[in-house]
C-alpha cells in the first residue's frame, strides 16, 4: 500500500462532478444570453398573430371565424401589402406575403415572393372557403 490519499474512485468522482458542471455550463448559458442575441430573422409571434388575425378578423366573419367565402377572400386580398400590413398591426419593417390555397390551386395572395436569401417565417391556417378545406399561409421577412 502508497500513502497517497487518491483512489481510484476519487479520481473517477472528481471527473463526473467537472464533466457534469461542464455540461450545465454549456446548456445554460446560451440560453440565458438568448435575448440579447440580435439575429435578423423575424420573430414568428409576429407571423403566428398575423395570420391568426387575418383567418379569424379580416376574411372571416366575427361569429364565425376559419371560416370564409369568396366576396370575404376577394376583399382582402385585393388591399395592398403595406394597407394589409397595417391592417394586421405589423411593425413597418415588417415584409409580407399573405396567400389562401386550396385543392384547385391559388384563391389569393398579397404581398412580392420572398427572397431566397433572407430567413424568412411562415405560419398558416386551415379554414373553410365556400364550404371546403383551404389553406391561409402568412411569411414575414
Amino acid at each position: 500500500m502508497t500513502d497517497r490519499g487518491q483512489s481510484t474512485l476519487d479520481f473517477l468522482l472528481g471527473t463526473v462532478v467537472f464533466l457534469v458542471a461542464v455540461m450545465v455550463v454549456v446548456a445554460v448559458v446560451p440560453g440565458m444570453l438568448n435575448p440579447f442575441v440580435t439575429g435578423s430573422e423575424p420573430d414568428p409571434v409576429i407571423a403566428d398573430r398575423a395570420v391568426t388575425s387575418l383567418v379569424t378578423d379580416e376574411i372571416a366573419a366575427p361569429s364565425t371565424p376559419y371560416s370564409t367565402t369568396e366576396p370575404q377572400v376577394s376583399d382582402v386580398f385585393n388591399r395592398t401589402e403595406e394597407n394589409l400590413s397595417r391592417d394586421l398591426g405589423l411593425p413597418e419593417r415588417t415584409t409580407l406575403n399573405a396567400t389562401i390555397t386550396n385543392q384547385s390551386g391559388t384563391i389569393g395572395a398579397v404581398g412580392p415572393t420572398p427572397p431566397d436569401e433572407r430567413s424568412v417565417t411562415a405560419a398558416w391556417r386551415y379554414v373553410t372557403y365556400e364550404g371546403g378545406p383551404a389553406n391561409v399561409t402568412v411569411k414575414v421577412w
